[in-house]
Parts: structure tokens; C-alpha cells; sequence
């Protein structure tokens, strides 16, 4: 039997730096929620959700939907490092640099027309 004991700060600050290099590296993808600033990643383990609501955190929830762990520090540093994380969560989930050269490719198809 695996030792449960109680996580540390330690603990949560690995798991959030992995997120951040995988999500960087494009191995996981985030995916939006029905809630504003609010982005989810599903494991087969559990779901990790991002959030900003005046502060970042993060939430662990198990895969029967139970929220294992809400994560909202109050050092700069780890809000810092929770900020990246959502950054890079809505880069993945909404892909705003996408969505610009998209409307940028329509506004010069557009261009060519008119001429």
C-alpha cells in the first residue's frame, strides 16, 4: 500500500512545473470549460483544471470527480509560477495566435477582391 501521506507544498509546486514544460512542449493540451478563465487537462488519473478569479490557482480533482487538491498560494512566486501555467493553459485551449494569422489571411483575401 502506497504511503498517504499529506502533500506538501513541495509536491504541488513538481507536479505544476511538469505542466508547465509539457504544456510548453505541446504534450498536453488544455481544453476550455464552461467557466470563464477556466481550463482543464484530462489524465486518465484525474482532470487538472487552471483558474483565475482575481488569483491563479489549481485545482486536482480524481477520476470519480472529487477535488483531491485546490492550489491557491499566496506568495508571489507561486502565483507567478501558477500565472505561467494559465498562460500557457489558454495559449493551448484557445490558440489566439492561430486566430489572428486566420484573420489576418481573410482580411487580405478580402483586399485582393476589392481590387
Amino acid at each position: 500500500m502506497a504511503n498517504e501521506t499529506i502533500l506538501d507544498d513541495t509536491d504541488t509546486v513538481r507536479v505544476v512545473e511538469k505542466l508547465i514544460a509539457a504544456t510548453r512542449a505541446g504534450k498536453i493540451v488544455w481544453e476550455t470549460t464552461e467557466f470563464h478563465e477556466v481550463y482543464q487537462t484530462v489524465f486518465m488519473s484525474g482532470v487538472v483544471l487552471s483558474r483565475k478569479n482575481g488569483r491563479h490557482g489549481l485545482e486536482i480533482m480524481n477520476s470519480s470527480g472529487d477535488t483531491v487538491l485546490s492550489y491557491y498560494p499566496e506568495g508571489e512566486g507561486r502565483q507567478h509560477m501558477l500565472e505561467q501555467l494559465h498562460h500557457f493553459a489558454h495559449v493551448s485551449a484557445l490558440k489566439p495566435r492561430q486566430v489572428l494569422l486566420d484573420i489576418a489571411r481573410e482580411i487580405d483575401e478580402q483586399l485582393l477582391r476589392k481590387n
